[in-house]
Protein backbone atom coordinates (compact mmCIF):
# COMPACT_ATOMS: atom_id res chain seq x y z
CA UNK A 1 0.00 0.00 0.00
CA UNK A 2 1.64 3.24 -1.19
CA UNK A 3 0.87 6.81 -0.07
CA UNK A 4 1.25 9.62 -2.62
CA UNK A 5 0.43 13.32 -2.47
CA UNK A 6 -1.49 15.19 -5.16
CA UNK A 7 -1.25 18.99 -5.32
CA UNK A 8 -3.48 20.88 -7.75
CA UNK A 9 -2.93 24.43 -9.12
CA UNK A 10 -6.09 25.52 -7.26
CA UNK A 11 -4.54 24.64 -3.91
CA UNK A 12 -5.89 21.18 -3.11
CA UNK A 13 -3.62 18.75 -1.33
CA UNK A 14 -4.85 15.15 -1.45
CA UNK A 15 -3.06 12.28 0.25
CA UNK A 16 -3.89 9.19 -1.78
CA UNK A 17 -3.19 5.54 -1.18
CA UNK A 18 -2.69 2.83 -3.77
CA UNK A 19 -3.84 -0.74 -3.29
CA UNK A 20 -2.55 -3.34 -5.74
CA UNK A 21 -3.29 -7.02 -5.89
CA UNK A 22 -5.01 -9.96 -7.51
CA UNK A 23 -8.77 -10.42 -7.36
CA UNK A 24 -9.73 -13.43 -5.24
CA UNK A 25 -13.51 -13.12 -5.45
CA UNK A 26 -16.32 -10.69 -6.24
CA UNK A 27 -19.78 -10.97 -4.73
CA UNK A 28 -22.64 -8.70 -5.74
CA UNK A 29 -25.48 -8.15 -3.31
CA UNK A 30 -28.42 -5.81 -2.91
CA UNK A 31 -28.86 -3.61 0.15
CA UNK A 32 -32.19 -2.03 1.08
CA UNK A 33 -32.43 1.25 2.95
CA UNK A 34 -35.71 2.41 4.46
CA UNK A 35 -36.46 6.06 3.71
CA UNK A 36 -39.33 8.36 4.54
CA UNK A 37 -40.43 11.47 2.70
CA UNK A 38 -41.13 14.60 4.74
CA UNK A 39 -44.68 15.30 5.88
CA UNK A 40 -46.83 17.65 3.77
CA UNK A 41 -48.91 20.40 5.37
CA UNK A 42 -52.42 20.40 3.84
CA UNK A 43 -54.02 23.16 5.94
CA UNK A 44 -56.23 23.43 9.03
CA UNK A 45 -53.46 21.99 11.17
CA UNK A 46 -53.46 18.72 9.25
CA UNK A 47 -50.37 16.95 7.97
CA UNK A 48 -50.13 14.31 5.27
CA UNK A 49 -47.57 11.70 6.43
CA UNK A 50 -44.62 11.21 4.15
CA UNK A 51 -44.38 8.02 2.14
CA UNK A 52 -42.16 5.25 3.54
CA UNK A 53 -40.29 3.17 0.99
CA UNK A 54 -37.24 0.96 0.53
CA UNK A 55 -34.41 2.09 -1.72
CA UNK A 56 -32.27 -0.65 -3.25
CA UNK A 57 -28.57 -0.29 -4.00
CA UNK A 58 -26.11 -2.76 -5.48
CA UNK A 59 -22.98 -3.44 -3.44
CA UNK A 60 -19.86 -5.25 -4.67
CA UNK A 61 -17.74 -7.11 -2.12
CA UNK A 62 -14.26 -7.35 -3.66
CA UNK A 63 -11.56 -9.47 -2.05
CA UNK A 64 -7.92 -9.03 -3.06
CA UNK A 65 -4.65 -10.78 -2.40
CA UNK A 66 -2.34 -7.78 -2.12
CA UNK A 67 1.25 -7.63 -3.32
CA UNK A 68 2.46 -8.39 0.21
CA UNK A 69 0.46 -11.67 0.15
CA UNK A 70 -2.27 -10.46 2.51
CA UNK A 71 -5.97 -10.86 1.86
CA UNK A 72 -8.28 -7.87 2.25
CA UNK A 73 -11.79 -6.76 1.44
CA UNK A 74 -11.96 -3.42 -0.37
CA UNK A 75 -13.88 -0.73 1.56
CA UNK A 76 -15.33 0.56 -1.74
CA UNK A 77 -16.76 -0.81 -4.96
CA UNK A 78 -13.91 0.10 -7.29
CA UNK A 79 -15.92 2.53 -9.46
CA UNK A 80 -17.59 -0.33 -11.29
CA UNK A 81 -14.33 -1.51 -12.85
CA UNK A 82 -14.90 -4.74 -14.78
CA UNK A 83 -12.89 -7.56 -13.22
CA UNK A 84 -13.05 -11.21 -12.30
CA UNK A 85 -11.11 -13.74 -10.26
CA UNK A 86 -7.40 -13.77 -11.09
CA UNK A 87 -7.27 -10.29 -12.62
CA UNK A 88 -4.45 -7.98 -11.53
CA UNK A 89 -5.86 -4.60 -10.40
CA UNK A 90 -4.95 -1.36 -8.63
CA UNK A 91 -7.02 1.26 -6.84
CA UNK A 92 -6.18 4.85 -5.88
CA UNK A 93 -8.25 6.23 -3.02
CA UNK A 94 -8.34 8.96 -0.37
CA UNK A 95 -10.31 9.53 2.81
CA UNK A 96 -12.91 12.29 3.11
CA UNK A 97 -13.32 14.59 6.11
CA UNK A 98 -15.30 11.87 7.89
CA UNK A 99 -12.54 9.34 7.40
CA UNK A 100 -14.50 7.35 4.84
CA UNK A 101 -12.40 5.97 1.95
CA UNK A 102 -13.42 7.16 -1.51
CA UNK A 103 -12.11 5.44 -4.61
CA UNK A 104 -10.71 8.02 -7.04
CA UNK A 105 -9.27 5.82 -9.77
CA UNK A 106 -8.95 2.14 -10.63
CA UNK A 107 -7.13 0.05 -13.21
CA UNK A 108 -7.36 -3.53 -14.43
CA UNK A 109 -3.91 -4.54 -15.72
CA UNK A 110 -5.30 -7.75 -17.21
CA UNK A 111 -7.82 -5.98 -19.46
CA UNK A 112 -6.09 -2.59 -19.70
CA UNK A 113 -9.22 -0.71 -18.57
CA UNK A 114 -8.94 2.26 -16.20
CA UNK A 115 -11.55 4.53 -14.60
CA UNK A 116 -11.23 7.93 -12.90
CA UNK A 117 -14.08 9.35 -10.80
CA UNK A 118 -14.47 13.10 -11.33
CA UNK A 119 -17.33 13.13 -8.81
CA UNK A 120 -15.20 11.71 -5.99
CA UNK A 121 -12.27 13.90 -7.03
CA UNK A 122 -14.44 17.02 -6.73
CA UNK A 123 -15.62 15.94 -3.27
CA UNK A 124 -12.16 15.16 -1.89
CA UNK A 125 -10.39 18.08 -3.61
CA UNK A 126 -13.05 20.55 -2.47
CA UNK A 127 -12.65 19.45 1.14
CA UNK A 128 -8.88 19.71 1.03
CA UNK A 129 -8.40 23.14 -0.56
CA UNK A 130 -5.94 24.88 1.72
CA UNK A 131 -7.23 28.43 1.18
CA UNK A 132 -10.85 29.70 1.01
CA UNK A 133 -11.95 31.36 -2.24
CA UNK A 134 -10.82 34.95 -2.34
CA UNK A 135 -13.40 37.68 -2.71
CA UNK A 136 -13.15 39.74 -5.90
CA UNK A 137 -12.82 42.85 -3.71
CA UNK A 138 -11.52 43.22 -0.18
CA UNK A 139 -13.80 43.88 2.79
CA UNK A 140 -12.55 47.48 2.91
CA UNK A 141 -14.27 47.96 -0.47
CA UNK A 142 -17.27 45.66 -0.09
CA UNK A 143 -18.54 46.94 3.28
CA UNK A 144 -18.64 50.66 2.32
CA UNK A 145 -20.14 49.75 -1.06
CA UNK A 146 -22.85 47.71 0.65
CA UNK A 147 -23.68 50.60 3.01
CA UNK A 148 -23.83 53.14 0.16
CA UNK A 149 -26.04 50.86 -1.97
CA UNK A 150 -28.32 50.24 1.02
CA UNK A 151 -28.53 53.97 1.75
CA UNK A 152 -29.54 54.94 -1.79
CA UNK A 153 -31.93 51.97 -1.99
CA UNK A 154 -33.57 53.29 1.18
CA UNK A 155 -33.90 56.79 -0.27
CA UNK A 156 -35.48 55.40 -3.43
CA UNK A 157 -37.86 53.17 -1.49
CA UNK A 158 -38.92 55.95 0.88
CA UNK A 159 -39.04 58.56 -1.94
CA UNK A 160 -36.39 60.82 -0.48
CA UNK A 161 -37.04 60.09 3.17
CA UNK A 162 -35.15 57.71 5.41
CA UNK A 163 -36.19 54.67 7.41
CA UNK A 164 -33.85 52.59 9.57
CA UNK A 165 -36.12 49.60 9.00
CA UNK A 166 -35.79 49.86 5.22
CA UNK A 167 -32.06 50.57 5.57
CA UNK A 168 -31.57 47.46 7.71
CA UNK A 169 -33.62 45.36 5.27
CA UNK A 170 -31.44 46.61 2.38
CA UNK A 171 -28.30 45.60 4.27
CA UNK A 172 -29.75 42.12 4.86
CA UNK A 173 -30.49 41.81 1.13
CA UNK A 174 -26.92 42.85 0.27
CA UNK A 175 -25.52 40.32 2.73
CA UNK A 176 -27.69 37.62 1.16
CA UNK A 177 -26.40 38.48 -2.32
CA UNK A 178 -22.79 38.45 -1.07
CA UNK A 179 -23.32 35.07 0.62
CA UNK A 180 -24.89 33.63 -2.53
CA UNK A 181 -21.98 34.83 -4.66
CA UNK A 182 -19.55 33.34 -2.14
CA UNK A 183 -21.28 29.95 -2.35
CA UNK A 184 -21.20 30.08 -6.17
CA UNK A 185 -17.48 30.91 -6.13
CA UNK A 186 -16.88 28.15 -3.58
CA UNK A 187 -18.65 25.52 -5.68
CA UNK A 188 -16.92 26.69 -8.84
CA UNK A 189 -13.54 26.50 -7.12
CA UNK A 190 -14.30 22.97 -5.87
CA UNK A 191 -15.27 21.78 -9.36
CA UNK A 192 -12.10 23.30 -10.80
CA UNK A 193 -9.97 21.65 -8.10
CA UNK A 194 -11.73 18.32 -8.71
CA UNK A 195 -11.15 18.55 -12.46
CA UNK A 196 -7.46 19.27 -11.90
CA UNK A 197 -7.18 16.34 -9.48
CA UNK A 198 -8.96 14.03 -11.93
CA UNK A 199 -6.48 14.92 -14.67
CA UNK A 200 -3.54 14.22 -12.37
CA UNK A 201 -5.11 10.94 -11.28
CA UNK A 202 -5.74 9.93 -14.88
CA UNK A 203 -2.06 10.36 -15.65
CA UNK A 204 -0.97 8.49 -12.54
CA UNK A 205 -3.30 5.53 -12.95
CA UNK A 206 -2.29 5.16 -16.60
CA UNK A 207 1.38 5.27 -15.63
CA UNK A 208 1.09 2.51 -13.01
CA UNK A 209 3.47 -0.27 -14.07
CA UNK A 210 2.04 -3.75 -14.61
CA UNK A 211 3.00 -6.31 -11.99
Amino acid sequence: MTIEKIETPTGSVIHTQIIRGTVISINTRTEFTTKRDSDTYIGNGKMLPGQVYNEASTVRDIWLRTDDAKEMKLPFGGLGLAMRDGHSVAFIYAKDHKGEPRCLASKNFTTGESIVSTENSVRIAGESVSNPPKLPMGAWVQVPTMLVVSYFATLIETKGGFSFGVFFFSIVCCLFVMATLSVIRHNSRNKRAGGEAAEILRGRVEALPAP
